[in-house]
């Protein structure tokens, strides 16, 4: 005995998906960015400062 059945809305789920997927970058990147900024922040707290030549050298540089 065979079992049919009929799968509908797969266009509107793919639609959804793909638009979903091209957000993933910017969600993604932006939390990222966030957390390098903790970071950061926490080394910079860490760093020995006898000169501060190590302290400038923990900079922002968004996008390298």
């Amino acid at each position: 005995m065979a079992t049919t059945f009929a799968v509908t809305g797969l266009k509107e789920l793919s639609a959804r998906l793909t638009k979903l997927g091209l957000r993933v970058p910017s969600v993604v990147g932006g939390a990222l960015y966030r957390e390098a900024e903790r970071i950061m922040a926490e080394a910079k707290v860490r760093t020995p400062v006898a000169t501060g030549a190590l302290q400038e050298i923990l900079a922002r540089r968004r996008g390298a």
